[in-house]
This record gives structure tokens, sequence and C-alpha cells, in this order.
């Protein structure tokens, strides 16, 4: 199960790419995660 107990929705990826859009959102060299939060529970694999 996913951390937000979801699977994502293109609405997610929109809410993103509008963020993004905005140009008070102003980032550099950012990676920005829409994964409903798993990338926050799940164990970190060594490679």
């Amino acid at each position: 199960m996913h951390a937000l107990g979801r699977i994502g929705k293109p609405e997610d990826i929109a809410r993103a790419v509008l963020f993004l859009l905005n140009p008070q959102s102003w980032i550099t060299g950012q990676v920005i995660a829409v994964d409903g939060g798993l990338s926050r529970v799940r164990p970190k694999i060594k490679i």
C-alpha cells in the first residue's frame, strides 16, 4: 500500500506541473517525486 493509501492519479501529475508553471515557484536542480509518498516509506536499496 502507498503511504497516502491510494495510487497516483493523472491529477497528481497535473498539480505538480501547474506548480512548476507558476512564476512564483522558482526552484532549481530538484527532482520532484510524485509517487504518493512511497519513496518516503520504502526501504532504500543500495546498488
